[in-house]
């Protein structure tokens, strides 16, 4: 975790932060932001209220958090990326990713590229944005590494849709899941697209 006393600013492609509203709630979109004049990958999470009490965010405050990455192959023909993010009291927010997706792709790169991840917990009812960012270990590059060059060479992901539905009934009371969601339309990665602060 970067530490919470140095309390950097976080910069987001102008599409998101203007379409943050009119994300789905529950669902997980592959992005990217400048911090520290740095690029990083991150994951954009559209939460409920109620959801960001219960893993006890406190925006604007950094999340403290610990993780888990894999990339599950289920009846040898469907991939699917789980991401767990786990707070106090083993309370769980589990993500998943369609590895075939070019976001997906863009997001695995640049965490490679950075040696960092980042999550944004967005609450549509009050319209806050809570972000932090974690440092990757030797560990964890060696996965983005392996699986990001699995995932460049994957033609079709038949299936993926129905595992992650069969996935959900595995899920514990304590567990919170976001889906993976992809707009074409809206491009939240830095680019050619102006970049603004949140609340700019």
């Amino acid at each position: 975790m970067i530490d919470k006393e140095i309390q950097p600013e976080f910069y987001y492609s102008i599409d998101l932060i203007e379409n943050l509203n009119n994300f789905p709630l529950n669902t997980v979109i592959p992005c990217s932001v400048v911090f520290l004049n740095e690029l990083v990958g991150g994951l954009l999470l559209i939460c409920k209220k109620k959801d960001i009490k219960y893993i006890g965010l406190n925006p604007p405050n950094n999340p403290n958090t610990y993780h888990n990455f894999r990339m599950m192959h289920i009846d040898q023909k469907t991939f699917a990326i789980e991401i767990h993010l786990i707070f106090d009291q083993d309370k769980t927010v589990k993500m998943h990713l369609e590895p075939i997706a070019k976001s997906t792709i863009e997001f695995i790169k640049l965490c490679i590229e950075s040696k960092k991840i980042s999550f944004h917990f967005y609450d549509k009812q009050s319209i806050s944005l809570t972000s932090s960012v974690l440092e990757l270990d030797d560990e964890d590059i060696k996965w983005f590494k392996r699986n990001y060059e699995l995932m460049k060479k994957l033609k079709g992901n038949d299936g993926y849709d129905l595992i992650c539905n069969l996935l959900i009934k595995e899920f514990d009371a304590k567990d919170r899941l976001y889906s993976f969601y992809d707009n074409e339309n809206v491009d939240c990665f830095i680019g050619k697209n102006k970049v603004v602060k949140f609340g700019y």
